[in-house]
């Protein structure tokens, strides 16, 4: 399955086996049509007005969800969702950062100085499941050779941010 893809489906995807179907949904459409490309289906993309999100239903045919379990596949709101079972991180990272993450500026204040000096840094944020951020974490600090980062609380238990 194509790594960019992935990220989309770790993401938004959930799958509801009483419907045999794999439910995207997202205020932006353009990830769902991404996915519906990908996967060749005719289903629409249906606006739902009282949340101001986009859906996507596709059938059981568009995925295999024993292929999804096999790259380690859990629900969304998992208590542990593992980093998928792959080894081309970088499209899978740019899928999931696409829709949970951010690049922000911050401004620190160095009050150690006699006068209080203001920097602006830009800061790389990253949101979701604990053990799947941290994986995250592991494969950026050892990519780019630098040392990892403390995860953030969030206000769930099993959420974090790397930031």
């Amino acid at each position: 399955m194509n790594p960019y893809i992935l990220g989309i489906l770790w993401s938004i995807g959930y799958y509801e086996p009483t419907e045999k179907v794999f439910i995207l949904r997202h205020k932006d459409k353009y990830f769902l049509e991404k996915v519906k490309d990908y996967v060749g289906s005719e289903a629409a993309v249906r606006k739902q007005v009282n949340q101001g999100k986009y859906i996507i239903k596709l059938g059981q045919y568009c995925f295999d969800i024993d292929e999804l379990c096999q790259y380690g596949w859990t629900e969304r709101n998992s208590r542990d969702r593992p980093y998928p079972n792959i080894n081309e991180h970088q499209d899978f990272i740019r899928g999931y950062f696409e829709i949970h993450g951010r690049i922000s500026k911050v401004q620190l204040r160095d009050r150690r100085r006699s006068r209080t000096q203001i920097q602006v840094q830009t800061r790389l944020r990253i949101y979701g499941n604990q053990t799947l951020v941290q994986a995250i974490n592991e494969i950026i600090s050892f990519e780019l050779g630098i040392p990892t980062k403390k995860l953030e609380k969030t206000s769930t238990e099993h959420s974090k941010v790397l930031g």
